[in-house]
């Protein structure tokens, strides 16, 4: 885990141009990384107090080829886990073009097993639609003692709050290329599912872990 997290690092300080640029999440982001209350129903993060995220600094998360965007706040979708929590959320994609989509993110309260925790449901320029689904311990895993590789997800970020280590994965979807209106995200699966960051892009594979 602390390989990757170097990496991470080293290639920020000399990434360049990228095919690859970070989706402003806009609205959708309403959570904040930091939980000042445990269990007050309001979060931030997962509503756990200092089992937060608050070591998310805002600003730039590379690993190889891909870039993301940190800001204050996040999105976070409980299906059910959290009482009066959303479910979804839409984010808009003002009609940009990419061959993959990249997410930033984590789960909570994650179940075992390859299971659904989340559906990216893209609406297209065209009037088409498609879904796509992540699925925990191959899309996306717990944000809790991470680990360095999945098999679609790499660690791209990791830190340590007052309960434990903590990380991020990078995930690539391949979507067909055209002009994307915009992405709905949803929980599904009784998770809680944390998105800190999207981009959008060239298709390009996820940095490797020696």
């Amino acid at each position: 885990m602390r390989l990757v997290c170097l990496f991470s690092i080293l290639s920020a300080l000399i990434a360049g141009e990228s095919a690859i640029v970070p989706l402003p999440l806009g609205g959708a982001a309403a959570m904040p990384f930091r939980d000042e209350v445990a269990g007050d129903g309001r979060g931030g993060w997962t509503d756990q107090g200092d089992n937060d995220l608050r070591a998310l600094a805002p600003g730039e998360v590379v690993a190889g080829e891909l870039r993301f965007a940190v800001g204050e706040r996040g999105i976070v979708l409980a299906d059910g886990r959290i009482a009066g929590w959303s479910r979804t959320v839409a984010v808009d994609a003002g009609g940009r073009s990419g061959s993959a989509i990249y997410l930033l993110h984590a789960s909570a309260w994650t179940p075992r097993g390859e299971v659904a925790i989340g559906n990216l449901r893209l609406h297209y320029a065209d009037g088409s639609s498609e879904t796509r689904t992540v699925r925990s311990r191959r899309e996306v895993a717990d944000w809790w003692n991470p680990v360095d590789r999945l098999p679609e997800a790499v660690l791209a970020w990791c830190g340590a709050n007052a309960q434990a280590q903590v990380g991020l994965y990078a995930t690539r979807i391949p979507i067909p290329d055209r002009p994307l209106q915009r992405i709905e995200l949803e929980a599904v699966g009784g998770a809680v599912w944390m998105v800190a960051a999207l981009s959008l892009g060239a298709d390009r594979p996820l940095p490797a872990v020696e």
